[in-house]
């Protein structure tokens, strides 16, 4: 290359303007000026070779935020009878289905029991209620018992020491001017039965309609006991027309009475066997005990 065009190149690079990274800045009309790296536009090609223009947001945001209707959401969505929005399984919602008897869930308030089966005869009737347990106290007491609530102390503390669940739900099947087994007692709908299973009763109606199914004659502990009973009731459960009771079952004075009971029998001697002489508040008798 000749010295004359080694100097013309030379002056061609000083004139040209140096390469840089920096952003290319124009201005406008109003002297303002423009970053050409801030745009959120992406140029991509077709497959006919032209341009086309995306925004970069719109193709990445899938998502919409939405979520897939679920049981426990508190709508009531296709294929759900309700849904409450808890899981709580007492209550009338379970896994968005209506709570019903035989569903293997207790209802509160409503079930006493729900053993999922149809067996009448396992403790849960089919109607969701329990059997209730029956018996003849093992001990006998005097007739100063300390009115009905003593009585009833005395068939829980029986319970409890015979390993019976719930024995705060036992009531003395026994009757004074306080009240009686018709006025204290829960009627239930379901079985009563003797603590070996055996039934009583099919119900209170079946109970307190003059004859029961076996003799009241099994104790707490499962033992055979035929005895006189404290009672001064009718067979329905409510006060002796004529009743005799012990000063309401406080007193042991020989010159007071009281009605009594046999548990050897199931007619209405059960509960009153005493038509021709009532016995003297001096001695001793047991106590029919039954589950509320």
């Amino acid at each position: 290359m000749s010295h004359a065009h080694r100097g013309l190149l030379a002056a061609l690079l000083i004139a040209l303007p140096a390469c840089s990274d920096e952003p290319v800045t124009t201005s406008d009309s109003h002297g303002e000026t423009s970053d050409d790296t801030t745009s959120v536009d992406a140029t991509t090609s077709t497959t006919d070779g032209s341009s086309e223009t995306h925004d970069a947001l719109s193709e990445s945001d899938t998502d919409t935020g939405t979520v897939a209707p679920y049981c426990g959401d508190g709508a009531l969505d296709d294929g759900e009878e309700c849904d409450d929005a808890n899981n709580n399984s007492g209550d009338n919602c379970v896994d968005c289905r209506l709570a019903v008897c035989g569903d293997g869930v207790v209802h509160e308030g409503v079930e006493e029991c729900d053993d999922a089966n149809d067996d009448d005869d396992d403790g849960c009737d089919v109607a969701c209620v329990r059997d209730r347990i029956v018996f003849i106290t093992s001990d006998e007491f005097p007739s100063d018992l300390g009115g009905l609530d003593g009585a009833d102390d005395r068939c829980q503390t029986a319970a409890a020491d015979a390993g019976l669940a719930s024995p705060y739900r036992f009531r003395a099947w026994l009757a004074s001017q306080d009240g009686s087994p018709d006025t204290r007692m829960h009627k239930s709908t379901g079985h009563y039965v003797l603590v070996t299973g055996l039934p009583v009763a099919q119900s209170w109606d079946d109970l307190t309609d003059g004859t029961l199914e076996n003799p009241l004659n099994v104790t707490e502990l499962g033992t055979l006991e035929e005895s006189t009973v404290f009672t001064n009731t009718t067979p329905q459960g409510t006060l002796h027309p004529d009743p005799l009771d012990c000063d309401g079952w406080t007193s042991q004075s020989g010159e007071l009475s009281y009605r009594f009971g046999a548990s050897a029998f199931t007619d209405e001697t059960w509960v009153h066997d005493d038509m021709a002489s009532p016995s003297p508040c001096g001695g001793t008798s047991h106590l029919y005990c039954f589950e509320g």
